[in-house]
């Protein structure tokens, strides 16, 4: 779909290139705007990402998505900071790296039969698996995993995900 917005931008005589947010070969001081769009990839390196924003930041780069929401954007803890102000979201349990936790225990807490684990900082669902009470001790050692690795959330599994996909809700 952003093909349209490039034709559409070309028509008016800008001309546009796509690069890659890690190409050690981009010049990003020779754009005059820098627009992310998909970035299907800062979870495998979420330090060097930031670090990059953080040097388009300080360069002073044209970046048009503000450098503090991407930051902001990165961890799935934004989700906290919406419920916070009121923003209905999915409930979630939060998972402190390192962390020990009874899977099957914390979805009967929660009143969940099924739930759904992921990183906090995840894209196209790295390390996410669905989990039922039953099945929970089958992922202890991935969630394990995932522990020693960052933070990590649960959800209840919301079945019409399955058929409907996710999407923002208008209140």
């Amino acid at each position: 779909d952003d093909q349209l917005a490039v034709a559409e931008l070309k028509k008016r005589g800008v001309r546009v290139s796509g690069a890659v947010w890690n190409d050690p070969s981009v010049d990003w001081g020779s754009f005059d705007a820098i627009i992310l769009r998909s970035t299907w990839d800062y979870h495998h390196n979420a330090n060097e990402f930031r670090a990059w924003i953080g040097a388009r930041e300080a360069a002073g780069a044209p970046v048009w998505n503000p450098p503090a929401v991407l930051r902001w954007n990165m961890e799935k803890t934004y989700l906290r900071d919406l419920e916070e102000a009121g923003v209905p979201v999915v409930p979630t349990e939060w998972l402190a790296r390192g962390s020990q936790v009874d899977l099957a225990e914390l979805l009967g807490r929660r009143g969940w039969a099924e739930g759904v684990v992921k990183p906090v900082i995840s894209a196209a669902a790295t390390r996410t698996w669905r989990v039922s009470r039953a099945s929970a001790s089958e992922i202890e050692s991935q969630l394990a995993e995932s522990l020693e690795l960052g933070d990590v959330m649960v959800q209840p599994f919301i079945a019409e995900v399955q058929t409907r996909g996710e999407w923002s809700r208008r209140a």
